[in-house]
């Protein structure tokens, strides 16, 4: 295994106590590094989704750890010292919303997740953003295994919105999305609209509107080559390959679909202690493509006053290249939209060297 331990920009402070050392112990063997210390960054060694969801499976498989470790709470606590210090205060409030920079006088961003839920596409973005400016990130709750899906783009919406308020209960906001997130923020923009409050902006991460063309193509999509994608890219973490039939899973239920895959994982030879971690991902893409088919074009809808960014990247996203240009945001907003281009495909364009530029564009956002 490579050695990351170059990768962190901190002095090593060894841990102090037993659960720091068991925490350490912990990460080093999902790692792979030597030499893990209490202020290291669990992403900036290396950690990613499919890890941080592994390491809260141990930590709460453990004996010597109460359950109260979340996936949320790692990506607002990504240091061994923050980490066990959050999770053993007295609360237990569920939030959808991850803090991921509280300081700053300028307005703050919220972010909504793509596909996969997880609030970890605007990790470097936070990196690359100046540190006067607060940045939040939604997930999607059934990212700890526990809690039930939302039904509905508008009911993330709602919810979404009510964390929100929380922390900004009045507005005019930013919003941002990557990919499926666009259409969740839109929908957020709308419900403020109605309930009085102003969206200032909106910051499209390659993602595409709810136009008609839009939704009639993801009425007609097959779901399953993105489900196999999925699958494929979580096996393949483990350098292992499997071969799903596609015809198998029609008209079995979710459930069924998901063991008659797990059952192939297994057979592949992926370690038992992964399974919950393949479940949590499959499941909630799963809930994605039943709300992405529920959702109905908001083509016609009064224009929004609201400014929109559109950042793309290289390879027009799918649906034939539709509405071209501006993916059809123009048909949402009174503002002329801003399209900037990168040259980098749909899945690396939150990550350097493009996320630098496009936190270049977002520094520049009056105070």
């Amino acid at each position: 295994d490579p050695d990351l331990a170059h990768l962190s920009s901190t002095e090593y402070v060894a841990p102090r106590n037993e659960i720091e050392v068991q925490l350490t112990e912990i990460w080093q063997e999902l790692l792979g590094v030597d030499k893990i210390g209490i202020y290291d960054n669990f992403f900036e060694l290396g950690g990613h989704s499919l890890l941080a969801v592994k390491m809260i499976i141990k930590m709460n498989n453990h004996d010597l750890f109460n359950s109260n470790f979340t996936i949320f709470k790692l990506f607002e606590y990504p240091t061994i010292f923050e980490y066990t210090n959050a999770c053993f205060l007295k609360t237990n409030k569920q939030t959808l919303l991850v803090r991921l920079n509280e300081e700053g006088t300028k307005p703050p961003i919220f972010c909504a997740p793509p596909a996969g839920g997880s609030a970890i596409s605007y990790y470097d973005l936070n990196r690359m953003l100046v540190s006067d400016q607060p940045l939040y990130a939604f997930q999607q709750p059934e990212l700890d295994g526990i809690s039930s899906p939302l039904q509905s783009i508008e009911e993330m919406a709602s919810n979404f919105i009510i964390q929100m308020q929380r922390i900004d209960p009045k507005g005019p906001y930013i919003l941002a999305g990557y990919s499926f997130g666009a259409r969740i923020i839109l929908e957020m923009a709308i419900q403020l609209r109605e309930s009085g409050f102003q969206v200032k902006e909106i910051l499209s991460f390659d993602g595409p509107p709810p136009t008609k063309k839009l939704i009639e193509e993801i009425k007609k999509k097959d779901n399953y080559e993105e489900l196999f994608n999925m699958v494929e890219e979580f096996v393949k973490s483990f350098g292992k390959k499997i071969d799903i039939d596609k015809y198998t899973l029609i008209n079995k239920t979710t459930n069924e679909q998901f063991e008659y895959i797990l059952n192939l994982i297994k057979d592949s030879g992926i370690k038992e202690s992964y399974y919950t971690s393949f479940k949590i991902s499959f499941m909630v893409w799963s809930n994605h493509f039943s709300v992405e088919k529920k959702y109905n074009s908001q083509e016609g809808i009064k224009k929004l006053d609201t400014k929109v960014k559109l950042f793309k990247g290289i390879n027009e996203i799918i649906f034939n290249n539709q509405e071209k240009f501006d993916y059809g945001w123009n048909k949402f907003t009174k503002h002329k939209v801003e399209v900037y281009h990168f040259d980098v495909d749909h899945e690396n364009l939150l990550k350097l060297p493009s996320v630098y530029e496009i936190a270049k564009i977002i520094n520049k956002l009056p105070k």
